[in-house]
């Protein structure tokens, strides 16, 4: 239908609706004129009084928010961090002194002949353990009590071959005893030796199984495999030999003097629940939960507190130690890790979450904790989260606590007789806490601000109430004119209006056979275009849908509507193309009816083009029996190779039951012959304006097709180029088949079958492409027999194998007529 609107131009007649914008301005200008006076003689004395209020007002919140935060906020932390980290620095400072000097000790007596006479006594762990059980007094004089050393050996080392030394250590067991009852938490102090025993203090207590082996435990391997100097200290928590009991264990390694070579470890225990104690108990602070964390963000030791009882003992959570979770995903501490991260060189701070202590949940503290690193870093400190530096965090509710829970065993008092009770008595009292004071100020500035705030009010109200209403008649006024006014406009404005309604209600029913009437000019002429121009796009829309979307994914007709339409020309991308081509259809062709061989080739190209547009792949063409097809454009998938390889076996597996189906039917079944490569094309809408086609050119495209044709050599039925190979990875099992030379590529082309999506192969067949890729390396270095002998048992294991049939005659055609000397081991594909 041809458009029978005239567009306006610059000389047309002043448009309706500007006229009648105009015409309200001016009347209502002169309204909002006399209310613009009257607000500005009253808005001149309010400001004066708004301006006053408010300078004193921000004055006071300012000098108690200083207070707020000098005092309180520095002494709170002063309390709970810094005084916390002395505590905690000099608790893993004399574990790792203790663990240096019994290396020293070690390294001492196992370079020189002292007489073990008069050292402690030596036991075996395991004989220790037996006369401890069977004596409860032995235990009790003995086990933790007196200087004694303890040993176990591995399996396979004999007593007679580590008896020197382990004599020479036991002059160890004094300092053992010593130290099992100095330093704070220390459950057991121990050394490995390189010669395969373990010797330690107390023993007794654990039996040692057979196939306990020291220089197997992570302690030891920890510090082996560190590649650290000797005196480097490594800590670790893992659980003990009966895997249930956590430690946190210190060691570090033992060298002889003037030699570089470790000859054991020593080290030291410490029960975690000694780390909770020492890090986590707050006293009657009302704590929610702390943790300890690794600079990595490893959360190693967590701890919660019981929010009604603050003086109950820390719950000591196991499996936080055992699973070490990131603190991010421990709720609330993600952003306070967050912040103490972009702090680094701060040793201990706090975090306020939204730095608004009013409105924030919760309060961290937090100071970093150093585990010593060598023996030269003891008591030292650093500005930066090292390895061996820890950090731990407190979590403290911001919201005051109302009533102090009642403890058990504490008595209630009651009142004198000649006193009543009144309900006030009779509540819960609260007891100060570190929070309470905290937010003492903060309440106090609250009050000062709500006596401003109502202050202000009550001036702005009298000020405002007066204007009320003068400003309500003056709008009111206003408003009855224009509505008038717009009553008149509108019944001149109304017909084309309803006509529009009336096409647009049409367009909503799906009748796009109608138009809208266009006036001369104006924004109603403009608004009319507009939906006729909406029913052309609508119309070309629908065309689009009802064509491309039969050949092309969902997502490429969206991308072409976009771009506003069909467009010749195209643009370079890199894209993965597929090929296929079916395997004895001209056969089924000649002896079967024109009528029924359409029917099979369109169930076969319903099912294959369904594969690829479910992995969003283009549908290129069907070139008789052949289909090309392409992903990466216009929409590009970051595993767009792994589509097109999925594509591939799911088109196998559906022509294989389109097989099953048609055998019953009396047809001969079909193969089908794939190739895949990935490279730049070009890609767009080539053609004429009166036929277009989306597809792809280039030399990826000609591979993709010589890899499909390729199978008819090798025996093979999907073969991808070495770029779709690399692009995949490992989400698809393949076999390299051969390297060729291909012509109009600068360099040879590695091939390669692919078996299937990864993982999906038996062990057989992992075994026999295994050996298939030996021949074929075995092959490109022309060791013939050797190539030979892998490829017979690829063929003992997987059965006839048509690339190894191959080999067999190329091997043979070579030792006949050796390749020239520079030979790279590749064929030469001269066919297209």
């Amino acid at each position: 239908m041809q458009l029978c609107g005239r567009h306006a131009t610059p000389n047309a007649p002043m448009s309706m609706f500007a006229r009648l914008f105009i015409l309200l301005g001016l009347l209502s200008s002169i309204s909002l004129g006399a209310v613009a006076g009257l607000l500005w003689l009253n808005s001149a004395s309010l400001e004066e009084q708004l301006r006053h209020k408010n300078e004193v007002a921000g004055i006071e919140i300012q000098n108690i928010g200083e207070d707020l935060l000098v005092d309180n906020l520095t002494r709170t932390h002063t309390i709970i961090v810094s005084q916390k980290a002395k505590r905690l620095q000099s608790f893993f400072d004399n574990i790792a002194e203790a663990v240096q000097l019994e290396a020293t000790l070690a390294s001492q007596f196992l370079s020189d002949e002292g007489s073990p006479k008069s050292a402690p006594p030596l036991f075996e762990a395991n004989q220790l353990t037996h006369r401890a059980k069977g004596k409860p007094s032995l235990a009790q004089t003995l086990i933790r009590v007196q200087p004694y050393s303890i040993y176990h050996l591995a399996p396979k080392v004999s007593l007679r071959k580590t008896e020197k030394s382990m004599n020479r250590l036991r002059r160890l067991g004094t300092f053992f005893s010593h130290i099992q009852h100095s330093v704070s938490g220390c459950d057991s102090t121990y050394l490995g030796s390189e010669e395969g025993f373990i010797q330690g203090y107390p023993g007794g207590e654990t039996f040692f199984k057979p196939i306990y082996d020291p220089r197997k435990r992570p302690w030891y391997l920890g510090v082996v495999n560190s590649g650290k100097p000797a005196n480097f200290f490594n800590w670790q928590i893992d659980p003990d030999r009966d895997g249930k009991t956590l430690y946190l264990t210190c060691a570090r390694a033992i060298t002889l003097s003037g030699k570089k070579n470790l000859v054991g470890v020593a080290a030291m225990d410490v029960q975690t629940s000694s780390i909770v104690d020492e890090l986590f108990d707050f006293g009657t602070l009302n704590v929610s939960q702390a943790v300890l964390v690794e600079n990595t963000g490893k959360t190693r030791v967590s701890a919660k507190y019981d929010p009604l009882n603050p003086t109950a003992k820390p719950i000591f959570d196991t499996q936080v130690a055992l699973t070490t979770p990131s603190v991010s995903s421990i709720p609330g501490f993600n952003k306070a890790w967050t912040y103490i991260c972009s702090n680094p060189k701060d040793g201990s701070g706090i975090y306020i979450e939204n730095k608004n202590i009013r409105k924030a949940d919760y309060v961290y503290l937090y100071a970093k904790v150093n585990l010593p690193e060598s023996a030269n870093t003891i008591s030292k400190t650093t500005d930066q989260l090292s390895p061996n530096i820890w950090c731990y965090i407190v979590q403290l509710p911001a919201k005051t606590p109302k009533t102090q829970p009642f403890k058990i065993g504490a008595k209630p008092q009651s009142p004198p007789k000649s006193q009543k009770t009144s309900k006030a008595q009779t509540k819960p009292t609260t007891t100060p806490t570190p929070q309470k004071s905290l937010f003492q100020i903060v309440d106090d500035m609250q009050g000062s601000m709500e006596e401003s705030t109502k202050a202000i009010s009550t001036d702005i109200k009298i000020s405002t109430d007066n204007l009320k209403i003068i400003v309500l008649v003056v709008i009111a006024v206003t408003l009855l004119i224009a509505l008038f006014v717009a009553y008149i406009a509108a019944r001149a404005t109304s017909r084309p209006l309803i006509q529009m309604a009336k096409v647009a209600r049409g367009v909503g029913q799906g009748n796009l056979d109608q138009e809208a009437i266009e006036t001369a000019g104006g924004e109603i002429g403009e608004m009319g275009r507009a939906i006729n121009a909406m029913i052309s796009g609508l119309r070309q829309r629908n065309l689009l849908q009802d064509t491309f979307s039969r050949y092309t994914a969902p997502s490429v007709v969206e991308e072409v509507l976009k771009r506003g339409g069909v467009q010749l020309g195209g643009v370079k991308s890199v894209a993965t193309i597929f090929f296929s081509d079916l395997v004895g259809f001209t056969s089924l062709s000649e002896q079967t009816e024109p009528e029924i061989l359409v029917a099979l080739l369109n169930e076969y190209f319903d099912a294959m083009t369904k594969a690829i547009l479910e992995t969003e792949g283009t549908l290129d063409k069907y070139i008789g029996d052949a289909i090309l097809a392409f992903w990466g454009h216009p929409i590009a998938h970051d595993d767009d190779a792994t589509r097109a390889c999925r594509t591939a076996l799911a088109q196998r597996r559906e022509l294989y039951r389109l097989c099953d189906k048609w055998e019953k039917q009396g047809y001969p079944r079909l193969d089908m012959r794939i190739g895949i490569e990935t490279g730049e094309v070009i890609v767009g809408d080539i053609g004429s304006e009166l036929k277009l086609n989306y597809t792809v050119l280039g030399d990826t495209v000609n591979l993709a097709s010589r890899l499909e044709s390729l199978n008819k050599t090798y025996g093979t039925r999907i073969l991808i180029g070495e770029t779709t190979r690399r692009l995949a990875g490992d989400s698809i099992a393949v076999r390299e088949i051969d390297l060729l030379a291909v012509m109009g590529k600068s360099r040879p082309v590695h091939v390669y079958e692919l078996l299937g999506m990864a993982e999906t192969l038996s062990p057989i067949q992992i075994s026999a492409y295994a050996a298939y890729d030996r021949a074929l390396r075995a092959y490109h270095a022309r060791q013939w027999d050797e190539a030979e002998a892998h490829l017979l048992r690829v063929e003992r294991e997987l059965g006839p194998d048509k690339p190894c049939q191959v080999m067999h005659k190329r091997i043979e055609q070579f030792r006949l007529t050796p390749p020239p000397p520079d030979w790279d081991g590749s064929s030469v594909l001269t066919s297209k």
